[in-house]
């Protein structure tokens, strides 16, 4: 009885370590993607057509279509957003579109999943 005891506190202590080392690599992950300066978007030398940007900053992944016309942000449509609780980021895209760039304010309460679009809108504009 007392080795499975011993046996279970061992095993507690090494999903506490990994679940810790976990958590510490996502919060430095994603503290990270808040200080990242986004690359800026020059869409008078954009041709018209449909690119497709994607980013990760991990436990976030965004996969978007942006539509340029004109020079202009015709539409965004998200392909792939995994975000844990960040949906309500995906707000995000008619600021941009409505401003015609990606330095708008980040969703309130979805800051992490806010950068990892407009660095995606960037990188189909910038085509990276």
């Amino acid at each position: 009885m007392r080795k499975w005891l011993i046996l279970g506190i061992v095993v507690i202590g090494l999903i506490g370590s990994i679940a810790y080392i976990t958590y510490q690599n996502i919060d430095r992950n994603l503290n990270n993607l808040l200080k990242q300066e986004i690359e800026d978007i020059s869409l008078s030398r954009v041709d018209d057509g449909k690119f497709v940007g994607e980013f990760e900053a991990f436990p976030i992944t965004v996969k978007l279509e942006v539509e340029i016309e004109n020079h202009k942000i015709k539409n965004i449509v998200i392909l792939k957003h995994e975000n844990g609780q960040g949906r309500p980021a995906e707000s995000i895209i008619q600021s941009v579109i409505e401003s015609n760039s990606i330095d708008v304010d980040v969703i309130s309460g979805a800051s992490y999943s806010s950068k990892v679009i407009l660095n995606a809108i960037s990188n189909a504009i910038n085509q990276k």
